[in-house]
């Protein structure tokens, strides 16, 4: 193919209003870190990974480079998946063990479109929620973290909405999901955390609190206690 002439006319205008979303994507996630880390919801959560950011896509391997399917390395994909429609980081009670991982947070950026299991929301949205698994699934806290990422599907697992939280569970399947639990979590537009206030307020209140009701009660299913 050739280049669209409307696409390159448009590409360095376009880049900058990327580069500054993602310049707030990179010091949302730093504003995170110190105010979860705080405590004063009667819980401290630190980084699964303090070194990056889970990802939806991992390089710019062009597919056509791999020989067959087979040989297809982790990374490679087609160019209309290389832009990172998703960002996100995953926290544990920083007074637990890395690998005690059954009780974990997350937070996730959207950009709201173009997703094969979400529908658009026509708006950039932040995902946050609490994980709880069953003790011994999945092993450490990485490998847990990595398959919430892969195989976490909000509209075909939600089951119900308790106290403003979808809810719903994982479902065990033949392609990598061994993780058997609960997942409650909200879903809010970017635009609704656009200061400190609305952040702490939205985000970081919600889900300490969330997380230390879980590990003061359990959970809202006695099935999965």
């Amino acid at each position: 193919m050739t280049f669209r002439k409307e696409v390159a006319e448009q590409a360095a205008a376009g880049y900058r209003e990327v580069s500054a979303y993602f310049a707030d994507v990179r010091s949302f996630y730093e504003v995170l870190a110190v105010r979860l880390a705080a405590g004063e919801y009667g819980v401290s959560l630190v980084s699964v990974d303090h070194q990056q950011l889970f990802s939806s896509t991992d390089s710019y391997a062009l597919s056509g480079s791999m020989a067959t399917k087979a040989t297809l390395s982790p990374g490679s994909c087609p160019p209309y998946i290389w832009f990172p429609t998703w960002l996100g980081s995953f926290y544990v009670d920083e007074r637990r063990t890395r690998d005690d991982a059954a009780l974990m947070a997350f937070v996730w950026i959207w950009i709201g479109a173009d997703d094969a299991y979400v529908a658009d929301s026509g708006t950039p949205e932040c995902w946050f929620g609490v994980v709880r698994v069953k003790a011994g699934d999945g092993g450490s806290a990485e490998i847990i973290a990595n398959k919430i990422w892969r195989f976490f599907r909000v509209e075909w697992t939600t089951t119900a909405e308790l106290d403003d939280w979808l809810t719903g569970s994982f479902h065990q399947n033949g392609i990598g999901c061994d993780l058997d639990g609960l997942w409650y979590m909200r879903r809010v537009p970017l635009s609704g955390l656009s200061s400190y206030y609305l952040v702490e307020k939205q985000l970081i209140r919600p889900l300490c609190e969330k997380y230390h009701h879980l590990i003061a009660h359990g959970t809202d299913h006695p099935e999965i206690a």
